[in-house]
């Protein structure tokens, strides 16, 4: 089973919330922490201007959406292998971890699904007096 539009954008709402809490609850080093902002800085953009259910601006289509995912999960391979020889294995370890969660999203989810708020209305007929036929 496939992830909705609908459900995934819940889920990037969520991963956003958790990119910018992640540094002062896990305690992360000082550049983790400033690329854990960036990253959800970017990935909060990305979400409000997808046009899926929650997407506020709507501009970027989903499957463009998913490639931009796809490519945020890559680069944070080699940031997590930067990161252990400045800051350590758990700043490495909390980026590997966010790049195991954005393929799981990337893999699960489907990029081909139409969003619902974009599906045409279905036609319903009603009478003079406002009642449905």
């Amino acid at each position: 089973m496939k992830i909705n539009s609908k459900t995934h954008a819940i889920l990037d709402y969520l991963l956003v919330l958790f990119v910018w809490l992640a540094p002062s609850l896990l305690g992360l080093p000082h550049v983790a922490a400033s690329l854990s902002y960036g990253l959800g800085a970017i990935h909060l953009a990305l979400t409000v201007c997808t046009h899926y259910e929650y997407g506020l601006i709507r501009f970027i289509h989903l499957k463009v959406h998913g490639g931009v995912e796809l490519a945020l999960a890559i680069i944070l391979i080699p940031i997590a292998f930067y990161l252990n020889t400045i800051e350590g294995e758990f700043a490495r370890n909390y980026f590997f971890g966010l790049t195991i969660v954005i393929l799981l999203m990337w893999l699960l989810s489907d990029y081909t699904n139409k969003p619902e708020s974009t599906r045409e209305i279905p036609y319903v007929e009603s009478s003079t007096d406002g009642g449905m036929i």
